[in-house]
């Protein structure tokens, strides 16, 4: 798979992810981090996939403890040559990897999510306004 393609797969990945994690946050604000399961997008490359994958919340947790890592529904493109690996078969979903090009991307863009969060949180902390001063360590 050359690079434009593997981009391709991991941005389709990262934009389900984003759609998750509000799902996660909105379960867990609701309560339903007592091991229910709830409902999530099938984080699969097809950008038209509009399959729901039942996890808990300890599960989608797990999933999002590595930027590599992708919930998807089973025998939705779980092994994708230079690309996507599939690491474990749970029945009602499967475990994914992004490899090689894809999973670089897939970690790059949860790390700009993951600063992007910090610094609207910062922000709302803060009335809207980033740091003027720099913080030296000495």
């Amino acid at each position: 798979m050359d690079d434009a393609a593997a981009e391709k797969v991991a941005r389709n990945n990262a934009a389900f992810r984003a759609a998750n994690e509000g799902i996660a946050a909105a379960a867990e604000e609701h309560g339903l981090d007592d091991g229910r399961r709830v409902p999530f997008i099938c984080e699969c490359s097809d950008p038209r996939c509009t399959e729901i994958i039942l996890l808990t919340l300890p599960e989608y947790g797990r999933v999002r403890s590595n930027p590599r890592w992708f919930a998807h529904a089973s025998g939705h493109d779980a092994d994708v040559p230079d690309a996507v690996r599939l690491l474990e078969d749970h029945g009602r979903y499967v475990l994914a990897e992004k490899v090689n090009h894809a999973g670089d991307v897939a970690a790059g863009l949860a790390d700009e999510a993951i600063r992007s969060t910090l610094a609207s949180a910062w922000m709302r902390r803060n009335g809207g306004k980033l740091p003027t001063k720099r913080c030296s360590v000495r």
